[in-house]
């Protein structure tokens, strides 16, 4: 009895330490304090200044909460730490594994901090790795909790039959609930929320100057405007519905139609999954969870009233994800339906046709499909690369060229390269040799790289730095060159990648969406000039008419000189020498943007959302990086309850992510088709990673 006392006593003492460590890293942040600031604190509170005094003042003054605060925090982890340790034993795989990616995410919620300063002091170092040690343990608790429990998360009372019965019913119940709570984003934002991106392929459609085709390479004709920097189909659908809003008088009206397909379909597809999570046996408080989920956010309407090629490509992305699943789990049922592969096969085309990288989701996701279905892999070989033989080889390099249309300029796929050639210069550029400059500049501009470069968005190298007009024997000179530069420091480009892409994976980086008047304002000035130019050092130069007149006018900054009448539908400026206002007009009247009457429910709709990013709870479904910590949660379980066919249905959102991070920058946008389908990914993890018994269970 004494011996296991004094077990219990040195455990709980040990409880009581990490609680302490774990409740530390919780209210400390990483603000640097100077020597001074230190120094002063010490004296006021008459401490004698030496190491240790110095290095627990630091931590002192880095607490940004209240003592009784504090003593909350601490008995809640005690608690955690306390339960799990007591309740839960885990193997030695299982533990070196959780312990593993605990310090691994742990580490990436706060290395941005740390990266994103100029002068990095041996205190911020020590208070980083406080941090991580205590979020290690408490990430390790809960992963451990949930890891333990994911029986909980099946319906023990569950009825197919029953489900499949009221299929419908739910399907519709669950779409006007949804509907319901959209109904104030669709009508603040009629007709349409657009991007640059999209007002970029109604230019095209217009036959106007744009910002994709003066960057292009190789223009094949400099009348045809169109190019497949965007989706050619895209541009090609989207002007059906221009040309719907012409024949009654109204591009809102055939922009808003646009919406409400979409809208219809993300509704159709959010409701079903509801169902889908029903129909496989998972508890109603997580589909509830579900329904809550597509509802309330604001992400979800959001993206379904805005039309722009990513988030149309979620809506296929979603569909391609529910018939992979059928491949994946019940692939001798699927694999010899003819209709269902002819499905798929059309269903990859929209999505290779909808967004560029498209093709590479659906070659690597099709390729370890193949593979590991070795038995079916003529008819898996047919439905996965005709598709990308029609749109890469029929569509992309025969029929787009004999019209005339352009390739998008080649530097939308080096965003690595350049982000980490960027940094390099910004850090070490005193140690570029006469040499490197030479290769490098025959590629990016030199002299304009360190002014351009934006740690966490490529579009400053890419868009104002690369040479549109460099060669292939340029761009093998700067690979070489950026390769051996590697060697010199290879920190420098780990850091360049990782900033570029931290939105992706840091919870504590919270979405932000364009859906503010000023975002609007933009993309109308751009739809209404007459001309764009590109200057000498690869800006953009605005032209606009003036009404009445041949003459045109040409603002030094159209974001502060022009200005917008909303309600007579109008741009003008104020002319500096007669202060009079000057009135233009647009060639082919294209107006498209939000009514002024509707402005005070945006601002209330914007309001919410602000206030959405603030609410504990709430808040971690408002950054990018807690989708990316469920994936990889998902995926190490499968890996710890040896789940092949989970892991294999988890490919498309790997090679997701791996395009991701190629890409320009960690945007919401990019990460929409993950972000949307993150509760289909959970439904089926759950599904599978339950054991044989408890399945039979809720079978029975």
């Amino acid at each position: 009895m004494l011996i296991k006392y004094k077990k219990s006593k040195k455990k709980n003492l040990l409880y009581i330490l990490l609680s302490i460590l774990s409740s530390l890293s919780l209210v400390i942040s990483l603000e640097s304090h100077s020597k001074k600031q230190i120094l002063q604190f010490l004296r006021d509170q008459n401490i004698v200044s030496n190491l240790i005094t110095r290095i627990f003042s630091d931590i002192w003054l880095s607490i940004s909460t209240g003592p009784l605060f504090c003593f909350f925090i601490f008995i809640s982890v005690f608690m955690l730490i306390y339960y799990t340790f007591k309740h839960y034993n885990l193997n030695k795989k299982e533990t070196i594994a959780l312990v593993s990616i605990s310090i691994i995410l742990s580490f990436f919620l706060f290395l941005f901090q740390i990266l994103n300063r100029e002068i990095i002091t041996n205190y911020i170092i020590l208070r980083f790795s406080l941090k991580i040690i205590g979020y290690s343990l408490i990430l390790y608790c809960l992963i451990t909790i949930i890891f333990k429990n994911l029986k909980f998360l099946l319906d023990y009372n569950f009825s197919k039959a029953t489900i499949v019965k009221n299929k419908k019913k739910i399907i519709i119940y669950c779409s006007i609930f949804i509907f319901a709570c959209w109904i104030p984003y669709i009508i603040a934002y009629y007709p349409a929320m657009l991007n640059l991106d999209t007002v970029d392929q109604i230019r095209q459609i217009y036959g106007l100057s744009n910002f994709s085709f003066l960057r292009t390479s190789v223009q094949l004709s400099p009348n045809i405007v169109i190019n497949d920097s965007h989706p050619v189909f895209l541009t090609f659908i989207i002007s059906i519905f221009l040309n719907i809003g012409k024949l009654f008088n109204s591009l809102n009206f055939g922009m808003f139609l646009f919406v409400l397909i979409k809208v219809c379909i993300s509704l159709y597809l959010f409701s079903y999954l509801i169902y889908f999570s029903l129909e496989k046996g998972i508890n109603r408080y997580v589909c509830l969870f579900g329904l809550i989920f597509y509802s309330i956010l604001p992400l979800f309407p959001m993206a379904a009233i805005t039309i722009v090629k990513n988030y149309i490509f979620g809506i296929f992305y979603l569909i391609y994800l529910l018939m992979f699943y059928k491949l994946v789990f019940n692939t001798d049922e699927v694999v010899n339906n003819k209709k269902f592969l002819i499905c798929f096969s059309v269903c990859q085309l929209f999505i290779m046709s909808i967004v560029k990288h498209g093709i590479y989701v659906s070659a690597i996701t099709g390729m370890i499909l193949i593979l590991y279905r070795k038995k079916h892999w003529k008819n898996l070989t047919f439905s996965i690369f005709i598709p990308i033989f029609i749109f890469q080889v029929l569509f992309s390099s025969i029929l787009l060229p004999s019209l005339g249309i352009s390739k998008g300029k080649s530097a939308e796929m080096y965003s690595i390269p350049f982000q980490q050639t960027g940094l390099y210069i910004t850090k070490h550029g005193e140690e570029v040799t006469s040499e490197e400059k030479q290769n490098i500049n025959k590629v990016l501009y030199y002299d304009r790289i360190k002014k351009n470069y934006n740690p966490t968005m490529s579009d400053g190298i890419k868009d104002f730095s690369y040479r549109a007009d460099c060669t292939g024997k340029d761009k093998s000179s700067y690979f070489k060159t950026w390769f051996k530069m590697f060697f010199k420091h290879p920190l420098t480009y780990f850091q360049a990648t990782y900033m570029n892409n931290a939105n992706y994976f840091n919870p504590n980086s919270l979405t932000f969406l364009y859906y503010s008047d000023y975002e609007m304002d933009r993309c109308l000035k751009y739809m209404y000039a007459n001309k764009i130019k590109l200057t000498d050092n690869s800006t953009f130069q605005y032209i606009y008419n003036i009404k009445k007149t041949k003459n045109e006018y040409s603002p030094e900054n159209v974001y502060t000189d022009i200005k917008i009448n909303r309600e007579k539908k109008y741009l003008y400026y104020i002319d500096k020498k007669t202060n009079e206002k000057v009135e233009l007009s647009s060639k082919h009247n294209i107006w498209i943007t939000p009514l002024e009457s509707l402005k005070g429910i945006r601002d209330v709709l914007l309001s919410l959302t602000t206030l959405m990013k603030k609410i504990p709870g709430i808040n971690i479904f408002m950054g990018l990086g807690t989708y990316a910590w469920i994936c990889i949660l998902i995926i190490v379980f499968g890996i710890l309850k040896k789940k092949k066919d989970l892991i294999l249905f988890m490919v498309p959102t790997i090679a997701s992510y791996l395009i991701m991070i190629a890409g320009p920058y960690a945007g919401f946008r990019y990460a929409y088709p993950i972000v949307q389908s993150i509760f289909l990914l959970i439904v089926v993890a759950i599904k599978e990673l339950n054991n044989n018994e408890e399945l039979r269970k809720i079978k029975e």
